[in-house]
């Protein structure tokens, strides 16, 4: 989410990067700064994997084949306005993080599947249309440009295939 990547920012910078692309999906634009809780094998490894064929398969192939529950946003829908406006200051302050030293900065806005496929969730559908316009907006007066994938992926054939889960491509 959005926080982590701010705390992320904090600890270690901007690695000396000339371009910061900062990937975010709709349901960051609703999520809760993580707790250190889930960091472990195997989705969020605390240390160098022995190899890169362990790391596939245990990152990327085993959690595609085992069923998933998704990770939409887990506040009550009244939380989730205050949790939008929340991200948008985290998402302010790692962008004037990124540009005090000295990189220029990009987003890739992602969208989830909720955004691009018709599901059962109608609110939730309707708040991440809601979201997206107003995270683009505050994107504009940032002047940071956004590569918005939202469109350009909807009702395309066969991209429910793409995800792994509600949010995962």
């Amino acid at each position: 989410g959005i926080g982590n990547e701010l705390a992320y920012l904090e600890r270690f910078g901007t690695l000396h990067s000339e371009l910061v692309i900062w990937q975010i999906g709709s349901h960051d634009l609703l999520q809760r700064k993580s707790t250190s809780e889930g960091v472990g094998p195997p989705q969020m490894p605390a240390q160098k994997p022995l190899c890169a064929t362990t790391e596939l398969v245990s990152r990327y192939i085993i959690p595609r084949l085992s069923p998933s529950s998704g990770s939409g946003p887990l506040e009550p829908k009244d939380d989730l306005g205050r949790l939008f406006d929340q991200n948008m200051i985290w998402l302010t302050h790692g962008i004037e993080l990124i540009r005090k030293r000295g990189s220029k900065v990009c987003i890739v806005h992602t969208p989830d599947r909720l955004d691009v496929v018709c599901g059962p969730d109608g609110y939730l559908q309707e708040r991440y249309t809601s979201d997206r316009k107003e995270f683009l907006t505050r994107a504009r007066q940032l002047k940071v440009p956004v590569l918005d994938l939202v469109d350009e992926w909807k009702d395309r054939p066969g991209i429910a295939t793409a995800f792994r889960d509600e949010v995962h491509l």
